[in-house]
């Protein structure tokens, strides 16, 4: 038989560990993440991942390793490392972060105002006999459209270094 005093113990200790997890479920990086174009990602470590799951990010870019690799990667490479045809993005990405001129002599303020630009209306150049579009706009294009901050957080983060593999990365949100 159990006695009321044991039943108020094992409430009182149920209800000090459901409250201690859920402090530190509310401190992981993921449940205090939130997206902006200045922090785009966060990559963490995960020590019990094998190869290139150790590197895991939020859940947007993620979504954006998957939507880039379905829409963007057959012309911009893995990693969006650049093609014969097609440049690298990190290294369009930095430039953008200086505030340079693109390859379409225009001057953006920021990184994600260039990155918004040439997803949804595509890169054109004016060349002898008039303009070529070299990239079509993805304005129309659902997957994009939908997750075109994931995309961003996932270029963002291999151009400033923090995500490093050029394989599929981990799952940050799911990681305890």
């Amino acid at each position: 038989m159990i006695s009321y005093f044991n039943k108020f113990i094992f409430f009182s200790l149920t209800l000090f560990i459901f409250s201690f997890i859920s402090k530190e479920a509310l401190s992981d990086g993921h449940a205090n993440f939130e997206w902006t174009p200045e922090k785009p990602y966060y990559v963490i470590e995960d020590p019990n991942a094998e190869g290139s799951e150790k590197q895991a990010i939020n859940k947007a870019s993620y979504y954006g390793y998957r939507i880039f690799h379905q829409n963007c990667h057959v012309c911009h490479g893995k990693a969006a490392r650049g093609s014969s045809f097609a440049p690298n993005l990190l290294d369009s990405y930095k430039y953008a972060q200086k505030g340079e001129k693109m390859g379409n002599k225009v001057k953006y303020d920021t990184p994600y105002e260039w990155f918004l630009d040439t997803v949804v209306n595509g890169y054109k150049r004016e060349m002898a006999g008039g303009t070529v579009n070299v990239m079509p706009g993805h304005g129309d294009v659902t997957d994009v459209m939908t997750n075109i901050d994931g995309i961003f957080g996932y270029i963002a983060a291999m151009a400033d270094g923090k995500l490093t593999t050029t394989n599929r990365p981990g799952k940050g949100w799911k990681i305890k």
